[in-house]
């Protein structure tokens, strides 16, 4: 006698815990196999982890000009990426077709330094998640759109609106790029 077959494990849910596991699938084969009975392995347990969602729409970190502060403004929408079909990657940063989930809150950006040639990192605050599968992902921040724009270079006073990290202005006018001055 063997035992043989293809082995199935089935999740007891398919929501973020620890699930149990139904095994199906095993058989056994040869002679005399109709004396004997397969039993399916029991007792076990798969940890379903929360898959992340990734934050985007139309933010972007916009410009600033260098103010004392750390706070960035962000501009645009929060949204979700696009839903795909379940069983689909599991880090592409979207949520799954038919579940229940959305964006909630207001973004807010800070930076980690007040100062222009420090501030190198953003972090993100503000939003969370919400709906009935809300609690089976997690929120990932979204990437800022880096802007860089310099005036026309005429000494005007032009609207400057710059890379969030690297960007702010001194006293003389001149605009500060991280390392470089530029009038």
């Amino acid at each position: 006698m063997t035992a043989g077959g293809t082995a199935a494990g089935t999740l007891a849910a398919k929501d973020v815990g620890t699930q149990a596991v139904t095994i199906t699938g095993v058989t056994v084969t040869g002679t005399g196999n109709g004396n004997y009975t397969a039993t399916q392995q029991t007792g076990l347990s798969q940890a379903v982890t929360q898959k992340a969602l990734t934050a985007q729409g139309t933010l972007s970190g916009g410009g600033k000009i260098y103010d004392g502060f750390t706070t960035a403004t962000p501009t645009g929408a929060a949204a979700l990426l696009s839903a795909e079909a379940a069983g689909g990657s599991t880090a592409d940063g979207k949520p799954y077709t038919g579940d229940t989930v959305s964006l909630t809150g207001t973004a807010a950006y800070n930076f980690n330094s007040k100062d222009v040639a420090t501030a190198t990192t953003i972090t993100e605050s503000g939003l969370s998640l919400t709906g009935a599968q809300a609690t089976d992902y997690s929120l990932t921040a979204p990437d800022l759109e880096r802007v860089h724009h310099q005036g026309d270079g005429d000494g005007g006073g032009d609207a400057l609106q710059c890379d969030l990290r690297w960007c702010g202005t001194h006293g003389d006018g001149d605009v500060d790029h991280g390392s470089e001055r530029r009038g």
